[in-house]
């Protein structure tokens, strides 16, 4: 019976840590083009990925890394630092966009938004 036990007791366990590792991250990951009226329209693809522990967000043509973000769960957002700038993408569920830009002083200024690429 104690057998038993620790054989539940592991596998609840192990569930839990592979549930709260993999993080509401999963919705940003895809190919994301500009909207028509953004300052990006026509610049190519923004490529977000999983990698290890956190994310790659990219451009798809030349494939080139732009920064390395994690996920932050207070938040909901991914952040990460992008050539001396913090970066950090939200998700609009209402929308189901995603915005993008720096931010300086707490306040978040230059966003860009971004539909899912079909």
């Amino acid at each position: 019976m104690k057998k038993l036990i620790n054989l539940v007791a592991s596998i609840i366990l192990v569930t839990c840590l592979a549930s709260c590792n993999s993080g509401g991250g999963g919705k940003f990951v895809g190919k994301w083009k500009p909207l028509k009226n953004s300052i990006l329209n026509g610049a190519g693809l923004v490529v977000i990925e999983r990698e290890g522990d956190g994310y790659s967000l990219s451009n798809d043509n030349p494939h080139k890394v732009i920064a390395s973000l994690f996920y932050n769960h207070a938040d909901d957002c991914l952040t990460g630092d992008a050539g001396g700038v913090t970066l950090i993408v939200n998700y609009h569920k209402d929308t189901r966009h995603i915005t993008m830009g720096p931010k300086s002083l707490g306040i978040m200024d230059q966003l860009v938004e971004l539909e899912k690429a079909e």
